[in-house]
């Protein structure tokens, strides 16, 4: 769907009257007798390196009156009463400095600042370098900032890079990682699911790149082109208010001074596969023209990894009276190799207002090309024989027009931004093998009861491994598509006050329209080969129906519909998994892959039956859904000297969101006799939300500060989960409904730190927060329905289509009374107070412990007792239980060393178990192990212009894993291994 340009114009203009009234209703009518104020603007950087230093404090002593330097070291204090003052400029790590200075009517000051090291050696001056800078940095942006926010700088960024930005982000106090592959992909922020927060690029939305879910995957974002991370936590109200567990904001600064020229090239190397046939490289151009009128920042990078992991896991039956069992093992193999391509381009123009406006453009491109090779071992008798070839593609793109201006005093902050995500599966072919139990194959008969109370590992012994013997049993094929498209538009209006030297602040108003556009396409094919066996015709371009002509293919004569026919061999591959475990034999992918583009035309003889028939389950995925959101703001910051500063305003946000979906009450038959009445159905959602924010600071002391915040934030559902779409399978008896009434949660939130920092020590934040959320969301899976009743109390259509007894529903749906709450403590450190080489080490560590509280919707089926018989009740109940995704705890422990061009860093990152599976029945719910990973990276500064870097991650070999809450049995493990990579950088 295309953006409907006078609608986004009309929303815009209106929006922008909006905030031109907030500023011109407001009984500040001292602001415009400023007409008379000078301006103070200037660059504070390091006295021994010249380089800028983002965070200083410089404020005019005695009165409010103050600000911070940016990324690039700038600052501008816009509005200021003439007369004598001192500027009073402050950065944690270097020695204060008061400089006075008189300001003239209209007449603007440029005042710019060297600072020098606080840190002595042997009574001289220690320039601060390396891991130590990036801590600097990191430190000083925090503790200068009125929100409460964790930040990682860009020196932070660049001096020992991690893999991508959810590595560096995972680093930070109350983060928790989700990992593919090996690598980290999505944030969990303070015990909340990755959806619940909101993944920014100077403030603009991220679309979201999955298929059903809000969560981004960062891990396609490039850490090369970013000047700072910022991590915040508490909500102001120019913020949208989406992001119940917080806003994670990748910042890109404008091109510095001087032309610049960085090439990186790595090798790498996979433990798992024993493989290096990967690398990475990047190549980052930065210059200013036209007496740095004009910046231009360029890039390129690509990749290519092997994400390959190693997988067992166990089956157990739990029934109602506990008398548990194993029922199956299962061992897999995923080979996966991943190819990222992207680049940015980047122009910032200085403008004469003091200003400057960006163009700001990004693209990620991601491949997947993986092949899994599956067997299982089941109690019943039966081995499976699993290979899955899939290919899986993701791609971002992100323009925006971002401006900041000077109106006199008055501040503007503009954008216009277009964001484009899109994931799709143009291939995906599954083949399953059967190895049937008889006397001399499949599974043997299990006598002794102990074996099923034990791992599934003690189930291998039973098998006669006869996999000549297995055939084919069906082959699947699908694919599918998802694109999201955002349109945004935004102004926020800043302009200062000043009450009187002992109090002064801003006041702020903004508007935001946002379109998202967002399409899911999905399609399934089956083929049941144990019913049918293997056709022998296909049907050509032309329509006519044609013999297959096998010559040429890996079947020369003819496939006997064996799994030895999908073999390369023999000798046939294995594969040990973790050490324990033997995947033998292994399919081969090209066999897979090959039978699909063989077969997919087969036909019978007659034309009437396809070889590879649709679907019609296939519908309860297409989906398509247009978000309109617009949101406006009025804010006040109030400052009480430099100890006190209050931040108040309210958000205000209206959603108009229309979606599509399929209606498919009636799906009859079998294979392609398989039909149904399917259409299209529509539904509408619209609902306003008024959300107060509150932030107060309190710097009674230079090395103190206290901060506490209270706002009210929301959180969308699902895509899927808001669908008007019904899905009713006689055959299976199984339904799958949309909920197109299902509300947002909304989350008041509460959170208080204190900050200790010292210049020869660094910087200590101990946080408490508090989350109370009402209508989270879930899938409610399983629900059996017994009798007429039970379906009408869900809604469903009874009279046109029903009955509905024995079916089963998932649906979505609301629940209150939500709430997560957990401790942070934060250190951010160096030893420079110590002699020697201890001086040079750089910690940092944080710790947090997270609980949460929820209720789930439950469902079980009670049998009456007494005669005679009577049919099971369904019984629906509610349980308390941790928020799922919610680690129990996470920390992280980082050790650098800096010893002149040398630097080395340890990290090691800890994290609880959390809840991973909500099952209708409260014992097969589904936990995830506690883990640990340790990563080495070292740097070597070789000349000027080179610098070798080396990393080795999870050098421990962490396995990761998960067990179930009955009897915490285990359920399996799955193992990446360690990576190794070597490299250069050349800085020309």
């Amino acid at each position: 769907m295309k953006l409907n340009y006078h609608r986004c114009k009309l929303n815009f203009t209106t929006g922008l009257l909006t905030v031109i009234i907030l500023l011109n209703s407001s009984n500040f009518h001292f602001l415009y007798s400023q007409s008379n104020s000078g301006r103070l603007q200037g660059k504070i950087v390091d006295a021994s390196a010249n380089q800028p230093l983002p965070g200083a404090n410089v404020f005019l002593e005695g009165t409010a009156i103050g600000s911070s330097s940016n990324l690039d070291g700038e600052y501008r204090i816009p509005s200021i009463s003439p007369g004598k003052y001192l500027v009073v400029v402050s950065y944690i790590g270097y020695v204060k400095q008061s400089i006075p200075i008189e300001i003239l009517a209209n007449k603007t000051i440029s005042l710019d600042i060297k600072l020098q090291s606080a840190l002595f050696e042997l009574g001289e001056v220690v320039t601060i370098t390396g891991q130590l800078e990036g801590q600097a940095q990191a430190i000083n942006q925090q503790v200068t900032s009125d929100q409460i926010v964790n930040v990682v700088s860009e020196q932070k960024i660049k001096e020992l890079p991690d893999a991508n930005a959810a590595e560096s982000v995972g680093r930070l106090p109350g983060v928790a990682v989700q990992r593919d592959g090996g690598e980290a992909s999505k944030l969990m922020i303070r015990g909340l699911d990755p959806k619940f927060a909101n993944i920014t690029v100077n403030g603009i939305q991220i679309p979201a790149t999955g298929a059903e879910r809000r969560d981004v995957d960062l891990s396609l974002i490039s850490q090369s082109t970013l000047s700072g991370i910022e991590l915040y936590k508490a909500l102001t109200p120019d913020q949208d208010a989406d992001a119940i567990a917080g806003v994670v904001n990748l910042v890109t600064g404008k091109a510095k001074p001087q032309q610049k020229i960085t090439i990186d090239l790595f090798g790498i190397y996979s433990g798992l596969t024993e493989s290096a046939k990967q690398y990475k490289a990047s190549a980052q151009y930065s210059n200013r023209f036209f007496e740095n009128l004009l910046g231009l920042q360029a890039g390129l990078n690509t990749e290519k990894r092997d994400r390959s992991r190693e997988l067992h896991t166990d089956g157990w039956t739990v029934p109602a009276n506990e008398d548990y069992k194993i029922n199956s093992l299962t061992v897999q193999f995923d080979d996966e190799t991943r190819k990222r391509y992207g680049g940015n381009l980047n122009l910032d123009i200085n403008t004469g207002d003091d200003g400057n406006i960006k163009f700001i453009n990004f693209y990620s491109y991601t491949s997947r090309d993986r092949f899994t090779s599956n067997r299982n071992y089941t109690v019943d008798g039966t081995v499976t024989y699993i290979g899955q070839a899939a290919d899986y593609n993701i791609s971002t793109l992100n323009n925006s027009l971002v401006g900041e201006n000077h109106l006199s005093s008055l501040k503007i902050n503009w954008a216009f931004a277009h964001a484009y995500s899109e994931a799709k599966t143009p291939f995906d072919h599954t083949m399953r093998f059967y190895e049937s139990k008889s006397t001399t194959s499949g599974m043997q008969n299990i006598d002794d009861t102990h074996v099923l109370k034990l791992p599934g590992k003690n189930l291998i012994g039973y098998a006669f491994n006869a996999f000549d013997k297995a055939t084919l049993d069906r082959g699947f094929f699908h694919t599918e598509s998802n694109n999201e498209r955002n349109y945004d538009a935004k102004i926020d209006l800043e302009y200062p006050f000043e009450i009187s030297n002992s109090f002064a602040g801003i006041i702020k108003a903004g508007y935001k329209f946002r379109e998202k556009t967002r399409n899911r396409n999905y399609n399934e094919k089956e083929s049941i080969y144990y019913l049918r066996g293997i056709y022998d015709y296909y049907r050509d371009d032309n329509g006519n129906i044609v013999e297959k002509d096998w010559t040429n293919s890996y079947w020369p004569n003819h496939p006997k519909a064996l799994l030895t026919d999908y073999l390369a061999g023999p000798p046939y591959d294995t594969r040990s998994i973790d050490g324990g475990y033997l995947l033998n034999p292994l399919i081969d992918e090209e066999r897979i892959r090959s039978w699909y583009e063989f077969n997919k035309y087969g036909i019978n003889e007659t034309g009437k039956s396809n070889e590879y028939y649709n679907q019609l389950v296939s519908v309860r995925n297409i989906y398509s859904v247009t978000e309109n959101v617009q949101g406006s703001y009025s804010m006040i910051k109030l400052n009480a000297g430099q100890i006190l500063t209050l931040i108040g305003g309210i958000r205000y946000e209206i959603e108009n969101n229309d979606y599509t979906g399929k209606f498919a009450p009636r799906i009859l038959g079998e294979f392609e006799g398989q039909a149904g009445n399917v259409k299209d159905t529509t539904s509408n959602f619209k609902k306003e939300y008024w959300l107060p924010n509150a932030h107060l600071k309190i710097s009674p002391l230079d090395w103190l500060d206290l901060r506490f915040a209270v706002s009210k934030s929301i959180s969308r559902p699902d895509y899927l989960m808001r669908m008007p779409s019904l899905y009713i399978n006689n055959q299976t008896q199984e339904i799958t409904s949309g909920n197109p009434y299902l509300k947002p949660a909304i989350s008041w939130n509460y959170d208080a730190n204190i900050s200790f920092y010292v210049t020869q020590y660094g910087l200590l934040t101990l946080s408490g927060f508090s989350k109370n959320i009402n209508n989270i969301f879930y899938w409610l899976n399983d629900i059996k329905l017994l009798t007429d009743n039970d379906a009408i109390e869900q809604g469903l259509p009874l009279s046109e289509y029903g009955p509905f007894r024995q079916y089963s529903l998932d649906k979505p749906v609301n629940t209150d009374n939500t709430k997560v709450w957990g401790f942070e403590v934060d250190l951010q450190s160096h030893l420079s107070f110590l002699p020697g080489l201890l001086q040079n080490i750089v910690v940092s560590a944080n710790y947090s412990i997270i609980m949460s509280e929820t209720i789930y919707p439950r469902f079980k089926l009670v049998q009456p007792t007494g005669f005679p018989p009577k049919p099971p009740i369904a019984t629906y109940f509610y349980t308390k239980r941790e928020l799922n995704g919610q680690t129990d705890y996470t920390a992280n422990l980082t050790v650098g060393y800096d010893y002149k061009d040398f630097s080395a860093r340890v990290s090691g990152y800890f994290q609880g178990p959390y809840l991973a599976y909500i099952s209708n029945l409260e014992n097969q719910d589904q936990y995830q192990k506690a883990f640990s990973r340790w990563d080495l990276a070292i740097k070597q500064v070789i000349t000027e212009n080179i610098t070798v870097f080396g990393n080795v991650n999870n050098f421990t070999n962490t396995i990761e894993g998960g067990y179930l809450s009955f009897k915490n049995l285990d359920i399996g493990g799955y193992l990446y291994g360690i990576s190794a990579d070597l490299g250069i950088q050349l800085n020309l």
